[in-house]
């Protein structure tokens, strides 16, 4: 142990030499280090499937794969092209995959290194900001390492859907770097502010949680402009310089508030219970869940999907408790820090804060309590913040070359460990029937992984453990018609059709515009030849009217049952003798039809 002790020692001394003391503080050596530390971490992404949401918001998504749908990916939430409705409105998102997809199609490979690319590029667009605002790079490398590395990320980057999280930090990043600039410029050049804006209105577009974009901006400023030396009149400088992103931000609530409100922006679940109607609750719920995002930064541990938190029972639940006091030692450290000049940290301690702001369910509810890739952006500031307490207590309390080797050696322990785990917790997402079977470990009544589970089984032809996980599904939660559609085509793969005809009425029953169940009924009924009940589901009447028939028409000949289509076809005629465009149809099919 002495002679390991020794050894390091000299290795000490040797890098202290000035020729490679300065290599290793050059900015294009740290760069390469980001670089390779994302791809040495990451690389084992690159074989994963493509599964869970990946499935509506990219494979199963027709408004990517033609570049005809592109005004609708402004005008339509993100996974309308699957027929569905979600509350998120991302066109640049839409974008990317779209030019994704022109490129390699279904290849996951693809977007698994797409989502490396902006990952690392986000690493190193963090440290360009922290040398622009402190001019400390070794601050800026142990930020960007931290960031880069922490297995909490993962999930922002193994999963392809989760590109949103990366994109649009990239383009809060590149928002907040011009807009530094933009101060630090002695004639306040305005194009550049417009440069600032461009790419915070494209992070917005990117994801939701892009709109901490105007706070922080507005945290850059005071950074530059402390407010404790400001007189009362410099507000109206404050907003001279910040009034766009705050303009920004206010037209992007008004559009999600009308146009673009597909369901409920405001309240992602859609409808009003103890939680969404009660503010107080939702408040003490964060505090629970911030002290579990804290456990998770520094014992980064049983990480899973679909986590759940306990409800909270009580003012004595051990977590809330712990959670209030952990978030006011850190709001106190940085106003403590902002009251001595501690820049880093206490913007450090801003950013995070603020960036909880919108995963926090206190201003919107959302649809879920705490998942690990809402903390890709905040993980910035945390990083930062811990970054400017080592600096802050480096000379002051590890004044001592041992006490500074065994701090090294101590810290590079720990971030290897985080880094083994980070690619531990990549490898969970190679295989989707494993990733749920992990997650089902963690959460085993959770509605969604059992589906989900059931569905990789039935793409597998596994209709057993399909049909297994279904009814587990089911019975988690019998109001969901999703279960009870998929249900419907195990069967209707092993040719149980009234099995299958019962579990898609019931489907319907639960909810008349599953436009899914619908299909397959009709396609159930043409299967077996019901034709009087197929056309009862397509119409929801009896055939009567011109539209009608022509509606039936065009069934039919979808369905290649072109003698029954001639029928249809030959009613139109009889109640519209003068139209020649029918009459057309009605020779054409007449041909196809004869034996």
């Amino acid at each position: 142990m002495g002679r390991a002790y020794f050894k390091l020692t000299q290795i000490i001394s040797i890098l202290s030499k000035d020729k490679v003391k300065n290599t290793l503080s050059s900015k294009k050596f740290h760069y390469i280090l980001i670089i390779l530390l994302g791809l040495i971490l990451y690389a084992n992404t690159f074989n994963n499937a493509m599964f869970w949401d990946d499935n509506d918001f990219i494979l199963n998504n027709s408004y990517i794969k033609s570049w005809l749908y592109l005004p609708k990916y402004f005008s339509q939430n993100v996974i309308a092209g699957t027929g569905l409705v979600s509350d998120y409105w991302r066109p640049l998102l839409m974008l990317v995959f779209s030019l994704e997809w022109s490129l390699w199609a279904d290849w996951n490979g693809g977007y698994h290194i797409v989502n490396t690319i902006f990952h690392i590029t986000c690493g190193l667009l963090t440290y360009n900001l922290v040398v622009r605002l402190f001019k400390n790079r070794w601050v800026a490398l142990v930020t960007s390492c931290v960031f880069i590395l922490h297995p909490l990320q993962t999930e922002a980057v193994s999963y392809a859907n989760s590109l949103g999280d990366s994109l649009s930090t990239f383009f809060l990043l590149l928002s907040y770097i011009f807009f530094d600039k933009f101060l630090t410029t002695k004639n306040r050049d305005y194009k550049i502010i417009i440069k600032s804006s461009l790419f915070f209105t494209a992070a917005l577009m990117s994801k939701e949680t892009a709109v901490v974009g105007a706070p922080i901006i507005l945290t850059i400023y005071l950074l530059k402009n402390p407010i404790l030396k400001i007189r009362f009149f410099d507000f109206k400088n404050l907003l001279k310089n910040t009034w766009v992103s705050i303009f920004i931000v206010s037209v992007y609530f008004i559009l999600r508030a009308s146009k673009l409100n597909f369901r409920n922006s405001f309240n992602l679940y859609n409808e009003q219970n103890e939680f969404t109607s009660n503010i107080f609750l939702r408040v003490i719920t964060f505090f629970k869940i911030f002290y579990n995002y804290l456990s998770l930064i520094f014992i980064p541990i049983n990480l899973h999907m679909e986590r759940t938190v306990q409800k909270i029972e009580g003012f004595l639940d051990y977590q809330l408790i712990l959670g209030v006091l952990l978030f006011s030692l850190i709001l106190f450290t940085g106003i403590r820090a902002y009251l001595k000049k501690q820049k880093i940290i206490w913007f450090g301690a801003t950013w995070f804060l603020i960036a909880l702001i919108p995963v926090s369910n206190i201003i919107v509810p959302i649809n879920g309590l705490i998942y690990e890739h809402w903390m890709y952006s905040p993980m910035i500031g945390f990083s930062l913040f811990l970054a400017g307490l080592v600096k802050l207590n480096w000379n002051k309390y590890l004044h001592k070359k041992q006490t500074k080797i065994l701090f090294i050696t101590s810290l590079v322990l720990y971030l290897s460990l985080l880094s083994i785990k980070t690619m531990q917790r990549n490898n969970d997402w190679e295989d989707p029937i494993y990733f749920y079977q992990q997650t089902l470990s963690y959460s085993p009544n959770n509605y969604k992984i059992l589906n989900n589970l059931g569905m990789e089984y039935a793409e597998k032809l596994d209709h057993d453990n399909g049909i297994k996980y279904y009814n587990k599904a089911i019975y988690v939660d019998p109001t969901n018609p999703v279960a009870y559609h998929n249900l419907g085509n195990s069967y209707y793969e092993q040719k149980n059709y009234t099995r299958a005809e019962e579990l898609y009425i019931k489907a319907l029953d639960l909810d008349p515009k599953f436009v899914f169940s619908k299909n397959a009924l009709i396609k159930t009924y043409a299967t077996q030849d019901s034709w009087e009940k197929l056309y009862g589901v397509f119409l929801g009447h009896e055939a009567e009217s011109l539209e009608d028939f022509i509606k039936l028409y065009q069934l039919a000949t979808q369905l290649q049952n072109y003698g029954v289509a001639q029928d249809f076809i030959n009613k139109a005629v009889d109640l519209a003798p003068n139209n020649l465009n029918l009459i057309k149809l009605q020779k054409q099919t007449k041909v196809l039809s004869s034996p």
